[in-house]
């Protein structure tokens, strides 16, 4: 198994199993055959047929911290809780973020392939332009924007954020971030990283429109969820050279790729896996299995999204 679920069988009177693979819509009758459900990818939707389906269910956990396919608030008219693992993600979400700034800056796909190609004159043909003196954009200043902006701290960059939520200026502790909006972050930026949440006002939100805003120059680093980026407006910028290249971890539709994506030479691709690592996939099975425990307890869990529904 990926996941390490050993504090599940360490607890009384608990009994657990695997579930078949299922619909993206989870199945109402999961409501009444289950008190929690733990759900290891942000695939499944949990909507309102399943919160409505029986008494049963008091808790599902996310072993991830997107939570965009949860209906919170059908889960909290229904006594429900939901959990999620923010602080197992932080840290590899925002390295991820980090290697492939690093990465695309430093032209080391380009470098890889001119390589195995024999072609030595590569390196002095395709410079790099490198981070340092570099304005690094953070869409999104939250938990995972933040730790990017710390981590980027001795690249002696300059730091600048567009996030209408932010608790306040400079929310990456003790490094100054100037927070602008986002048509003036996509002009002046270097690199452009992607950290939001996925909500209605975050999707598309970087578009046709958007992406022409950016240095022909500039490079753009998306690793929260593939929504937030119009996939066929990024292909076409990366195609057209409106932008100078791209690191994607995450797509519209997944499990697919846009065609033109994969096309392209510019465009650095994983398949989902940022905060693929196993000591990731272990810290995040303890706290979604630390959740899901406190809640079946009677406690209120560490990472509540809705407590209106606890003690309800």
């Amino acid at each position: 198994m990926l996941y390490e679920l050993g504090l599940l069988d360490s607890e009384p009177g608990v009994e657990w199993e695997l579930l078949p693979e299922l619909s993206h819509q989870l199945p109402s009758h999961l409501a009444a055959e289950y008190d929690a459900l733990l759900l290891a990818t942000s695939r499944y939707i949990v909507g309102s047929t399943l919160a409505d389906g029986g008494d049963r269910l008091a808790l599902v956990a996310r072993l991830g911290a997107g939570v965009e396919a949860i209906d919170l608030e059908a889960c909290t008219r229904a006594d429900i809780l939901v959990t999620s693992a923010p602080d197992a993600v932080r840290r590899p979400m925002a390295t991820s973020a980090i290697a492939f700034m690093l990465a695309l800056t430093l032209r080391i796909p380009q470098m890889d392939r001119a390589t195995r190609e024999g072609d030595w004159g590569a390196g002095t043909r395709q410079l790099g332009m490198g981070v340092t003196g570099r304005t690094l954009g953070v869409v999104g200043l939250g938990n995972i924007g933040s730790e990017v902006v710390r981590l980027a701290t001795p690249f002696e960059m300059e730091f600048i954020a567009y996030d209408p939520y932010a608790r306040r200026p400079g929310a990456a502790e003790r490094t100054p971030v100037e927070m602008v909006g986002i048509d003036e972050l996509l002009g002046r930026s270097d690199i452009v990283c992607i950290t939001c949440p996925l909500t209605p006002e975050t999707r598309h939100l970087i578009g046709a429109r958007e992406l022409a805003l950016m240095k022909p120059t500039a490079v753009l680093v998306n690793t929260s969820r593939g929504p937030v980026v119009d996939e066929a407006a990024l292909a076409a910028a990366l195609r057209e050279g409106q932008i100078f290249s791209a690191g994607i971890d995450v797509y519209e539709h997944e499990p697919e790729v846009h065609p033109a994506l994969l096309e392209l030479r510019n465009a650095v691709l994983a398949p989902h896996i940022a905060s693929g690592s196993v000591a990731t996939r272990s810290q995040m099975s303890e706290l979604a299995a630390r959740n899901l425990l406190a809640g079946l307890r009677g406690e209120r869990p560490p990472n509540l999204l809705n407590p209106q529904a606890f003690g309800a």
